[in-house]
């Protein structure tokens, strides 16, 4: 029986390198190479299903429902004292504000700072012990949560102080978001908590991502990010990424969701189009490069393969096919100890 595979073009636009065009036509061409046939994928639309048969594709690009497609402004600010004005501005305005930092210890000490101007904001990072954690997170979807579109307003606003944490799996709904920089992939996660649910009147004007960013320009030394983000710019190490997603988001003045995500992300991982950063950016993409390619082969060298010896797959997996010796540890993601 013939059979057909569907490639949904994903929601969370992760492109690494590569185009998600280029994702797809690899599915597709693994997908095929069994039959020896060679189908080429046209559209661009976003999103998009595309049904991969036996002899054709089709491609279906996918309507929203009404009221999801909107704008948020992303606005670049270029030092701590700025972001911390605009969350304690927005706090008075009973606005509840979300302020991502990039690395725990940024976290903390953006915490501290604003404990100091007289709020109290929520601290949440993955460094707490896991039962802390836990609780932290309850209490969180509790004060930022979706439940809270239902229910009444406070005249005084709410504060979480957050790392990558929120990025991704919690619904989040927030009025404002100062964030540092970062991929611009993880800043439309970032976006997708705000204004997340649909609620009565709001303390701010309209969604808006306020970006702690130097500006990228044409010609930026070798300390273009370090300046701005401190101990949050080694969270990424490719610089060269972060200017180009800077570059990016704020020639857009947005993220337009969803009809701008795709060209966002290929603005900045698409290699045939992406600006060239500038020089004093380049040896910290090559060397990122570099570390990719090396998380790559110890991945390789570390999995363990299905054999499928006759169409039979359950007979196990391959011990030798990695280094799966009785002392080596063989974590689940690459870190540092």
């Amino acid at each position: 029986m013939e059979r057909s595979v569907v490639l949904p073009l994903s929601c969370r636009p992760r492109c690494q390198s590569a185009r998600a065009m280029d994702l797809q036509q690899r599915f597709a061409a693994g997908v095929l190479a069994g039959r020896g046939t060679a189908l080429e994928l046209q559209a661009t639309d976003y999103p998009l299903v595309t049904i991969i048969g036996p002899e054709s594709v089709i491609e279906v690009p996918q309507a929203i429902r009404d009221g999801l497609a909107r704008f948020v402004t992303a606005t670049r600010i270029d030092d701590l004292d700025s972001a911390v004005a605009r969350v304690m501005g927005a706090a008075a305005a009973g606005a509840r504000v979300a302020f991502v930092r990039n690395s725990v210890d940024e976290a903390i000490a953006a915490c501290d700072r604003l404990r100091k101007e007289g709020l109290d904001p929520m601290l949440f990072h993955a460094r707490f012990a896991m039962i802390d954690r836990q609780g932290i997170e309850a209490a969180v979807m509790s004060r930022f949560g979706r439940e809270r579109a239902s229910g009444a307003e406070t005249p005084r606003g709410h504060v979480l102080v957050a790392t990558q944490v929120i990025e991704q799996s919690l619904d989040l709904d927030f009025d404002l978001m100062i964030t540092d920089l970062a991929p611009i992939d993880l800043m439309i996660q970032r976006a997708g908590r705000l204004w997340r649910h649909a609620r009565g009147a709001r303390p701010i004007g309209g969604p808006e991502l306020l970006v702690l960013s130097g500006e990228p320009i044409d010609v930026a030394d070798k300390d273009w990010a370090n300046r701005v983000l401190g101990r949050g710019a080694r969270v990424y190490r490719d610089h060269a990424l972060l200017w180009r997603s800077a570059r990016a988001l704020f020639r857009a003045g947005g993220i337009a969701t969803p009809a701008g995500v795709r060209t966002l992300v290929e603005a900045v991982y698409d290699d045939a189009i992406q600006e060239e950063a500038p020089q004093a950016l380049l040896l910290g993409e090559r060397r990122a490069e570099g570390d990719a390619f090396a998380a790559s082969s110890i991945a390789q060298m570390n999995v363990l393969l299905l054999r499928a010896q006759g169409g039979r797959p359950h007979v196990g997996y391959s011990a030798d096919a990695g280094s799966w010796d009785s002392d080596v540890r063989t974590p689940t993601r690459l870190s540092d100890d």
